[in-house]
């Protein structure tokens, strides 16, 4: 059966006023009646992911039927669902309006997975960000924002952020399913909590004080927990622990949750005395972060720490290109 959860993006304890919050932005980002002028095409694409969302709304939304849901009763679920939820999108990026586009020799096989590094941390993106980046820049355009931009000939930089910002959505609902399919993956647990992870740092370094990292702040808590389970079955992984550190402390930090926040920041500091020292620059890097963004804020204790990463990386290291940077503005 499909997982109800995951199409709707939230975690299975999710409550149902969150469930429901969650649901009403996605419905409207896909609603078709709002994509006037583009491709037929992707016009049904918007349509069969709201059907989607409706249909895990249905279940999930409605207190009795999640519980029969959880508890894996699924004759009750699937008479309450007539027509499956099955999901086929083509995940490649689709070409300009018309259906006049695909070559013969085009090639409908999803393109899953792509691997790429940003410093040293290692990502994994799904290539498929096509349906959620048209649905966000045609919306837009159908707006007077929109006209402001063709007006201007340029792309209005929230617009633009709000868009990329979406591409880790497809990545965390598919990392999602496999620690679903493997429960017991340490990986899976770890991917899951890394496409979180990535996908609410995205949004605090492009639009920290956003009502979208506001939102998005949840997610902090969600990667960690995927970092816990991950932990469960492996409690030697000091980089994960780090990073389960790093989750609680920024959460707690963006919810005004000092006592998590202060159980974070001890954490990063217990398996930073265990790390590799491939792993010791971007753990030291969150360690800052962490202290920065502390109530009170300990703004030296954060500046010795990101000097540290330039004492063991060469300067021209995006590590330590970045620790000078937050230095010079922190010193502001």
């Amino acid at each position: 059966m499909v997982d109800f959860y995951a199409v709707l993006q939230v975690p299975r304890d999710a409550d149902q006023a969150t469930i429901e919050a969650v649901y009403q932005r996605l419905r409207v980002a896909y609603d078709p009646s709002r994509l006037h002028g583009v491709s037929d095409e992707l016009r049904d694409l918007a349509a069969e992911r709201a059907a989607a969302l409706d249909q895990a709304f249905a279940i999930v939304g409605d207190v009795m039927m999640r519980a029969a849901y959880d508890a894996g009763i699924t004759g009750v679920v699937e008479r309450a669902l007539p027509v499956a939820v099955e999901p086929s999108y083509d995940y490649r990026p689709l070409p300009a309006a018309g259906r006049n586009e695909r070559t013969q020799e085009f090639d409908p096989t999803p393109e899953r997975k792509v691997r790429f590094t940003f410093g040293e941390r290692q990502f994994s993106l799904v290539l498929a960000i096509a349906l959620p980046l048209a649905i966000v820049l045609a919306t837009f355009i159908i707006t007077d924002g929109g006209k402001r931009v063709a007006e201007g000939n340029d792309v209005q930089p929230v617009a633009r952020a709000a868009a990329v910002a979406d591409q880790f959505e497809q990545a965390i609902i598919d990392a999602r399913a496999a620690t679903v399919a493997y429960p017991t993956s340490i990986q899976a647990w770890v991917e899951y909590g890394n496409q979180l992870y990535n996908s609410v740092q995205f949004v605090r370094e492009q639009q920290p004080d956003s009502p979208l990292y506001q939102n998005r702040i949840v997610r902090w808590q969600m990667a960690a927990d995927a970092y816990a389970k991950a932990l469960s079955f492996d409690p030697s992984s000091v980089v994960v622990a780090a990073d389960l550190g790093a989750s609680r402390c920024f959460y707690g930090n963006g919810t005004n949750n000092q006592g998590e926040a202060t159980a974070g920041l001890q954490q990063i500091r217990n398996a930073l005395a265990q790390i590799p020292d491939s792993e010791q620059p971007r753990v030291l890097l969150n360690l800052g972060f962490c202290l920065a963004e502390s109530t009170p804020r300990q703004s030296e204790e954060a500046i010795a720490t990101w000097q540290k990463i330039t004492t063991l990386v060469a300067s021209d290291s995006p590590f330590a290109i970045q620790a000078t940077k937050l230095i010079r503005q922190i010193k502001k």
